[in-house]
C-alpha cells in the first residue's frame, strides 16, 4: 500500500507595488498559502531600463534595475509557482 499526498496548488500571497532606485536591489520576497512552495519569475525587456530580461527561481526577486534616464519606468514581473 503506498500513500499519495496531493498539496493544493499555491496561491501568491504577497503583494509589491513600491518604487525603488536605480541599482537598488528590488529584494521581493514572495510568499504563498502553501509553506515549502518555490517560485519561478520573469521579466521582460523593458524600454528604458539598461538590463536585459531577467529570470530566475526561489522565493525572492534580488535583481537591481538600471534607469539611465530622467523618469520613471514601470516593470511587470511574472510569477510562477
Amino acid at each position: 500500500v503506498r500513500t499519495l499526498v496531493v498539496n493544493p496548488a499555491p496561491v501568491i500571497t504577497s503583494m509589491l507595488n513600491s518604487t525603488v532606485c536605480s541599482g537598488t536591489p528590488l529584494g521581493y520576497m514572495i510568499s504563498s498559502n502553501v509553506v515549502g512552495s518555490t517560485f519561478s519569475w520573469q521579466r521582460g525587456v523593458v524600454s528604458g531600463i539598461a538590463n536585459g530580461p531577467g529570470s530566475g527561481t526561489g522565493n525572492s526577486i534580488p535583481e537591481s534595475l538600471i534607469n539611465p534616464n530622467t523618469t520613471s519606468r514601470q516593470t511587470f514581473y511574472t510569477l510562477s509557482a
